[in-house]
């Protein structure tokens, strides 16, 4: 779908939609302020948007790939990842810029900044989820010579749970992952998992895990 909607979730309702918004499909939409925000598509592009009017304000061009995922930092600064292999920084004060490269990463899926903007969870192609410790967008492009990187999931997990179809940071900083896997002769399968960031605390808890058989 090429468009993005406003629901109303009191009401369980859409109250307006916006056909045509990207030229391939939308896959994420996060708020900036209350008046704008941002999606992102397909179509290697991420655009801003009023509100209001459902107007849009500026079309961010650098992504060569499908961008997967966005994130803003503030009002001012986003990240975006993209199928391209590269997180983007993106100054919103500065729309004709393509963006900053700030880690590069074959077979990158997702990409997202954790609550104190110092860890950087990021989920690849083969399924794997990995964490970047001392990573500081804001340096100039660089990943930092002191930040470590983190498996989070190992290659052979990941192999057999499927992709990886949510990542994100809750406010206690730890990281919550969704993976969705479709062999075709054993059915669909799915698992919310929850993983602690803590340098001392276990890696891994499984919340959900839901199956269905092939038919």
């Amino acid at each position: 779908d090429h468009s993005y909607s406003f629901v109303d979730p009191r009401a369980r309702i859409v109250s307006k939609t916006v056909p045509n918004a990207h030229l391939e499909g939308v896959n994420v939409a996060a708020w900036i302020n209350d008046s704008s925000f941002l999606t992102c598509s397909d179509d290697t592009t991420l655009k801003l948007w009023d509100r209001r009017m459902a107007a849009e304000l500026a079309t961010l061009s650098g992504h060569r790939g499908w961008v997967k995922n966005i994130d803003p930092l503030n009002e001012r600064f986003v990240l975006s990842a993209s199928f391209d292999g590269t997180v983007r920084l993106w100054d919103l004060q500065n729309l004709n810029a393509s963006g900053v490269v700030v880690l590069k990463k074959k077979g990158l899926l997702q990409a997202r900044i954790s609550p104190g903007g110092s860890d950087l969870g990021f989920s690849l192609l083969t399924g794997e989820v990995a964490l970047i410790r001392g990573f500081d967008p804001m340096n100039g492009g660089v990943v930092p010579e002191k930040s470590c990187l983190e498996m989070l999931s190992s290659n052979a997990a990941a192999r057999s749970g499927g992709i990886v179809t949510y990542l994100g940071f809750n406010k206690d900083g730890t990281l919550l992952m969704s993976r969705r896997s479709y062999p075709r002769a054993m059915g669909r399968s799915a698992t919310l998992s929850l993983f602690s960031t803590s340098i001392n605390a276990p890696r891994r808890r499984i919340l959900i895990t839901s199956n269905t058989p092939a038919r």
